[in-house]
């Protein structure tokens, strides 16, 4: 039988039957995996207290007859130790790799999706209170690679662009996707939009436009931070179609 390694982060862990685990990881090769770990609940040796979620790992699986390929090796790349002693890191990890496990089909690989979560997860991993901003940071790189971005650069049904909108405080639409200049919101308001600043816009598409490690060095004030997370938040569920679990326990503690 084919065997096969690859890096991995574990998205998922899902109890099957009294001793196996079914897991679910983002691969570095192959995208996102599911694989069984035969009785990994019965052995505690064997995997040694690694397959948990967050963790990245090295595995080797071998290719069965069944729809499941079956875990034989695991070796621990990364705990990102810090983020499960931290509710608030918990909450997020466990929002950025729901959409991902949610959205993403089995066998669809994207090494930038792996490359993208590696790095938010080892950034909050080592800092302290930069949550919200990679949070902002994963969601817009989410959007764009998912192929589903919010509009920002300009009025979404006239065309003017932000730079020429004259008011500082501009109406966001979630249902067209995009800002409402003044004009065309006289004419386009429903119930799903919002107003966010100028600022806020600015900053957005900066991260849009950026590489990861230039996309980190954003500055957030308070305002902007908190309306960039609702923005994202709020068109990330609606174009996904999903309201996500994780995102309600985080929002509860974030307040």
């Amino acid at each position: 039988m084919p065997f096969f390694s690859t890096s991995g982060i574990l998205l998922r862990k899902i109890e099957y039957g009294d001793y196996d685990l079914i897991l679910v990881f983002l691969t570095k090769s192959k995208g996102k995996i599911s694989v069984i770990a035969k009785n990994a609940k019965k052995s505690v040796k064997r995997f040694a207290g690694i397959l948990e979620p967050f963790f990245m790992l090295d595995i080797v699986c071998k290719v069965g007859k069944g729809n499941l390929a079956v875990l034989c090796e695991a070796d621990l790349i990364n705990s990102y130790g810090k983020i499960r002693t931290d509710i608030n890191k918990t909450a997020y990890a466990s929002y950025w790799v729901e959409i991902i496990s949610s959205r993403i089909e089995d066998g669809c690989q994207n090494s930038k999706l792996f490359d993208r979560l590696n790095h938010v997860l080892d950034v909050i991993n080592k800092d302290c209170f930069l949550n919200k901003e990679v949070s902002i940071l994963f969601l817009m790189k989410f959007l764009l690679l998912w192929g589903t971005v919010p509009l920002l650069e300009k009025c979404c049904v006239c065309g003017i662009l932000v730079e020429k909108i004259k008011s500082n405080k501009i109406r966001f639409e979630i249902e067209e996707g995009g800002i409402l200049c003044s004009r065309c919101t006289k004419v386009k308001i429903k119930k799903k939009s919002m107003i966010i600043s100028k600022g806020t816009i600015k900053r957005l598409l900066w991260i849009k436009r950026s590489t990861l490690l230039k996309a980190d060095r954003v500055c957030f004030p308070l305002l902007s931070l908190k309306e960039s997370l609702f923005l994202l938040e709020s068109f990330t569920g609606f174009y996904l179609g999903k309201e996500f679990k994780s995102l309600k326990f985080l929002n509860i503690i974030k307040r």
